[in-house]
């Protein structure tokens, strides 16, 4: 006796399956829970920890400082990036001796990567500006404000049959047809 592989399941037999695994206690791996247990190595190469910049600002929009141990600093639009040990210790000692060029703004002192990121910054922004426009209508529905849709202020304006046929046509110069 042979049995058909190729034969159609019904849902009934998908179902009746499925509930035999479940009574018998075997258990399905879904591709989600592959997904989520990674091999460690990989894991850890994922989850890197931020880097830190930290800013500086210049009184002179382009300038360039040179370190005590040769290295240049220079300075674009004002403002220097940096992640170097030797170039911070130097702009902060700079700053303590009384360089009154330089600076640092409060609050921007340390930035990650994703801050320093226009297209990142940017898009939180959008997403923060639609989330407050969401809670926003979310609570005018809640409190009955409903806005107006447009199609509550058109009115149908009732049209000929002539106006019909030139919008049909295609034609924007009115009616052709000549009565003889």
């Amino acid at each position: 006796m042979t049995t058909n592989t190729n034969a159609q399941t019904t849902l009934a037999d998908k179902l009746a399956n499925l509930k035999k695994l479940s009574e018998t206690g075997a258990q399905t791996i879904s591709p989600v829970k592959e997904a989520e247990q990674l091999p460690t190595h990989i894991a850890q190469a994922t989850k890197q920890p931020e880097k830190l910049y930290h800013v500086f600002y210049h009184t002179i929009k382009s300038c360039r400082m040179v370190t005590e141990f040769g290295r240049s600093i220079c300075f674009v639009d004002g403002k220097y990036i940096t992640d170097v040990k030797e170039e911070i210790d130097y702009l902060q000692k700079e700053m303590t001796v009384g360089n009154l060029h330089l600076s640092i703004k409060p609050g921007e002192e340390q930035l990650t990567s994703d801050q320093l990121d226009p297209m990142k910054v940017l898009k939180a922004k959008f997403i923060a500006e639609y989330k407050a426009e969401q809670a926003t209508l979310a609570k005018d529905i809640a409190e009955g404000n409903l806005p107006e849709s447009e199609s509550d202020n058109q009115k149908l304006v009732p049209g000929s049959t002539a106006d019909v046929s030139d919008m049909a046509a295609g034609s924007d110069s009115g009616s052709t047809s000549v009565i003889s």
